[in-house]
């Protein structure tokens, strides 16, 4: 029987319109170095499209952007390969939160209002040992800041309202010998050069650029928590202790798995009485299947029933196909390559922005995104075969090494595979 013979598969207070979530915005400000060249950006709360910094409570302000640029767009979305300079309040800095941002492309930049304290040089201290960079915002001299300044890799001073000689040789004096200095609030281009003429090496202000002004959007808390779900099960490394530390702080996810751990796509017999013990019974690869299956439904939740069976089925199909292909030893990965691969439609976002929160195999990121990965193709079938393009699904199984006699039968299983797995 060849392939055109076979049957072709048929937080806050949320926004109006938008069900589980709200408007996110933040500004963005380039900072550029002494050749006008893009050194990064300071990222800044907003409280909606007019480009000005309401009056908040610095803390608020300062875990609006943190979980804006960590949750909602993603560091990446925001400043590509440059740094991000993120506000820190005190009580954000000793809570340990400057390490939830990747160190390579984040500068911490501690408030004016924060003082030398030990407590405080001690986090800073810590930081600096993990490679991030520390800088100084609206800097003006004070003893309480002696010890911050020994740290500062960047200390930025305000041009319009310091005397910038005065203040750019207390910096040299009694900072690290390595400490950069920022003229920020830069608006005119007599206080550019003065800027230069005192040593500074990177510049921000409207001299430049005006703050940009990016708008997201966040989900829920639940949907988060099903994200967090869904990051921990596509680590390459699965770690059930995290896995059952995250399913444990949310009833509704521990309720699921009791359910699907009964379903008949598991066939379990006997008791289970802890959400690890369950996690151990499916065993890692079973976990990565019910994990991502559950996190999908969830965060698709507003969408039709249909688009979570598609991925379901997608993902088994992916998994028979590239199994027959010669890939059997890489099953986990084809079940979320089919699984993931409707997750830009679930979430309303390019693939691109979603991938980038997603810890996953790189060739994984690549077949999903429509990159150069011997797991492509067999993705490619996949959606041929959903489309009934029977010409291009034989090219697809002379390439794999897939009998096309036997498509039919594996398309039927992961169907029966599917409905039995989402009536948990």
């Amino acid at each position: 029987m060849t392939l055109s013979q076979n049957v072709a598969p048929a937080a806050d207070k949320p926004v109006s319109g938008v069900e589980g979530g709200q408007d996110v915005f933040v500004a963005r400000q380039p900072i550029l170095d002494r050749g006008k060249r893009l050194f990064g950006y300071e990222l800044l709360f907003r409280g909606g499209l007019e480009n000005v910094c309401p009056p908040v409570d610095s803390n608020r302000a300062a875990s609006h952007v943190l979980q804006a640029a960590w949750l909602t767009f993603g560091l990446p979305a925001l400043i590509g390969q440059d740094k991000a300079f993120v506000n820190f309040t005190r009580d954000l800095l000793l809570a340990g939160y400057g390490e939830t941002l990747p160190v390579e492309s984040t500068v911490i930049e501690l408030l004016e209002t924060i003082d030398g304290d030990p407590d405080v040089v001690e986090a800073c201290q810590q930081l600096k040992k993990k490679g991030y960079l520390i800088a100084l915002d609206d800097f003006v001299y004070r003893p309480e800041l002696d010890p911050l300044l020994k740290l500062a890799d960047i200390v930025k001073i305000v041009v319009s309202e310091t005397d910038l000689e005065e203040q750019a040789e207390q910096v040299r004096r009694l900072a690290s010998p390595n400490t950069k200095l920022l003229a920020e609030m830069v608006e005119t281009r007599d206080e550019y050069k003065q800027a230069v003429k005192v040593g500074c090496s990177y510049f921000q202000g409207y001299f430049f650029f005006r703050p940009e002004i990016v708008k997201g959007r966040t989900l829920s808390g639940s949907r988060l928590a099903y994200l967090k779900l869904l990051q921990a099960v596509t680590a390459p490394d699965l770690n059930i202790d995290e896995l059952d530390r995250i399913i444990r702080s949310d009833v509704s996810i521990a309720h699921r798995l009791m359910k699907y751990l009964g379903s008949a796509a598991f066939g379990f017999r006997g008791t289970v009485s802890s959400v690890r013990q369950g996690l151990v019974l499916l065993g890692k690869e079973q976990t990565r299947r019910w994990v991502s299956l559950i996190a999908l439904g969830e965060m698709g939740r507003s969408k039709p029933e249909e688009v979570l069976v598609n991925a379901a089925l997608r993902a088994k199909l992916c998994e028979l196909i590239g199994e027959e292909a010669g890939m059997a030893d890489r099953k986990p990965d084809l079940f979320l390559l089919g699984a993931l691969s409707l997750i830009d439609t679930m979430l309303d976002q390019p693939m691109s922005d979603v991938l980038a929160e997603l810890p996953l195999a790189d060739d994984l990121s690549s077949a999903l995104s429509g990159g150069t990965s011997a797991l492509r193709p067999v993705l490619e079938f996949v959606l041929s075969y959903e489309r009934g393009d029977w010409e291009s699904c034989a090219a697809h199984c002379r390439e794999l090494g897939v009998a096309e006699t036997l498509v039919f039968q594996h398309y039927r299983e992961a169907a029966t595979w599917a409905a039995d797995a989402l009536k948990g």
